[in-house]
């Protein structure tokens, strides 16, 4: 008996011995392997590889809206540690393919995002819309306590909100491709909006969170919106800040509008406004036998 243990002890070790050396072979192997890829030569070529996929099949930032130089410049792709941002493509191509729609269509007005936080979203506008001015609304102190007791009041776990105080205006500039066209107007909304009354705008991202901001910032933009621009709000469809999706049911109702949901990763939901219509269906004959066919 004593013999056989003895044997196995020494089986025991000859086999952790193995298991060693085969677990130091392969952590070594992949240490190499890591390092090869974060050499600069290698990391260049399959940086110039995803960039060719994605001009080959329109993915995110494919393409600038003036002139071809304008493509993949946006800071998001070039930023380490803002590449993960970039991968809700959904939410992204949806920006980049309305900024073509209002390009081709001539539309006139200026751009805004209200909700900044660092900039991340604001610079894919910016890129976007490189000739049109970009109004950034913002407390960059993160969530002002009245909109949040608003959400409070209301029924909504606010224990579970974010803080995105974790910003500034020096932060969130430093990222936009066109900074000479960006106004930060800073402060609580709708009370920094003070002094662009007149203005008029084709595309208006709200990433506010709150029900309060929300509902508010809808009632501004809406009829400043130009007919043909769109509003995209972010967060429709997340379980944590509930008052978006509620802001944007009631505005809908009052307002007698519809909106549609995107499968992005938070469920945004874009609004556009109707243009006029330049079709005079007085003299339109109705082809009753086909409409019935269709039915």
């Amino acid at each position: 008996m004593l013999n056989q243990f003895s044997r196995y002890c020494v089986t025991l070790v000859q086999q952790l011995t193995i298991f060693e050396k085969y677990n130091t072979q392969e952590f070594n192997c992949m240490k190499a392997i890591r390092q090869f890829f974060k050499s600069p030569g290698v990391r260049g070529l399959i940086h110039s590889f995803l960039l060719k996929i994605g001009d080959s099949y329109n993915i995110y930032l494919v393409r600038g809206n003036m002139e071809p130089s304008y493509r993949f410049t946006n800071p998001v792709m070039r930023m380490n540690g803002q590449w993960f941002y970039s991968l809700d493509l959904i939410r992204c191509e949806t920006v980049e393919f309305l900024s073509r729609e209002i390009y081709e269509r001539g539309l006139d007005g200026d751009v805004a995002e209200v909700g900044v936080y660092q900039g991340e979203f604001a610079a894919l506008i910016n890129h976007f819309f490189p000739d049109k001015k970009i109004y950034l609304f913002d407390t960059f102190e993160g969530f002002d306590s009245k909109d949040i007791q608003v959400d409070a009041e209301k029924g909504f776990d606010v224990e579970d909100y974010h803080d995105f105080s974790g910003t500034s205006v020096d932060t969130v500039l430093s990222k936009m491709p066109y900074e000479e066209n960006v106004v930060i107007k800073k402060g609580w909304f709708p009370d920094s909006a003070v002094g662009c009354e007149d203005r008029k705008f084709c595309f208006v991202s709200l990433d506010v969170d709150l029900y309060q901001p929300i509902y508010a910032a809808l009632h501004w933009f809406y009829p400043r919106l130009v007919e043909g621009g769109y509003i995209m709000v972010d967060d429709y469809s997340t379980d944590r800040y509930k008052g978006v999706k509620e802001a944007v049911r009631v505005f809908a109702a009052e307002m007698g509008i519809s909106y549609f949901v995107l499968p992005d990763v938070t469920g945004s939901v874009v609004i556009g406004k109707p243009l006029k219509a330049n079709v005079k269906f007085e003299n339109l004959v109705v082809n009753s036998d086909a409409l019935n066919s269709v039915v």
